[in-house]
Order: C-alpha cells, then sequence, then structure tokens
C-alpha cells in the first residue's frame, strides 16, 4: 500500500494521540514511584508525543520544506525510543515493555520510510517549467 500525504498525517496525528495517552497512563505511576529519572524520561515522551501532533498537523508544508527536520526527528525518536527502554528496563524488563519497544520502533520505521518517499515526491513537484523561445 503506498501512503499518501493525508494518510500519513493521520499516522502522525494517531501516533502523537496515543503518546500523550501513554503519558497520561504512566503519569500516576512514575508520581507513586516518585524517581526523577523516570519523570524526565515522562517529559521527554511527552515532548515527542507532541512534536507528532505538530508533525501531523503541518505535514505538507514541512515535506516540502524541511523534510530533513522530520527525517532527523524521527531518528531522533528512534533512538530515544531505545534509550528509553534501557532506562525503564533497570527496574526489570517486562513483556509488555518489549512490545511497546518493538511497536515504537516499527512505527518510526515505517513513517520514516514514508517520509523519505514523500518528501523526494514533494520536493519534485510541480516539475519545473520549461521556457519556450518564441
Amino acid at each position: 500500500m503506498k501512503e499518501t500525504v493525508k494518510t500519513l498525517r493521520a499516522y502522525f496525528i494517531l501516533s502523537g494521540l496515543s503518546g500523550c495517552f501513554w503519558v497520561y497512563l504512566q503519569s500516576p505511576a512514575i508520581a507513586a514511584q516518585a524517581t526523577r529519572l523516570l519523570v524526565i524520561v515522562l517529559i521527554i515522551d511527552a515532548g515527542f508525543a507532541l512534536a507528532y501532533l505538530y508533525a501531523g498537523g503541518f505535514l505538507p508544508e514541512l515535506l516540502r520544506n524541511s523534510s530533513g527536520r522530520i527525517i532527523a526527528f524521527l531518528q531522533i525518536n528512534f533512538v530515544w525510543s531505545c534509550i528509553n527502554f534501557l532506562l525503564v528496563s533497570k527496574q526489570g524488563i517486562h513483556p509488555g515493555a518489549v512490545a511497546v519497544l518493538i511497536l515504537r520502533l516499527l512505527v518510526v520505521w515505517y513513517l520514516l520510510r514514508n517520509v523519505r518517499r514523500l518528501a523526494a515526491e514533494a520536493q519534485a513537484w510541480p516539475p519545473p517549467r520549461t521556457i519556450e523561445p518564441v
């Protein structure tokens, strides 16, 4: 299936909303543990969720004008997901945490692959105009 800008936009927005929901669900547990590291992880996750919402909201313009920023954001998010997993797994690795990591990495990889393709298409459109001699 070939993604369009509209469907990719929906993926970004849904990823941002699910990230916000994830932060909302995790905040009571982290508040109960009250460790500084987990609070920082939660704040960074909330920042990524908001960045996904921003990217989804302005995706067509970002693909045309600054696709490198989206690609860098997704690459940073890929690395952060791995670091986040390692930080959280200090307290024990749960099968759910492994599943969340795999899901996050698959979503980021999917978005990255499609952003690169759509950015190349968006920057090539419209085709260059040729001036015919009079």
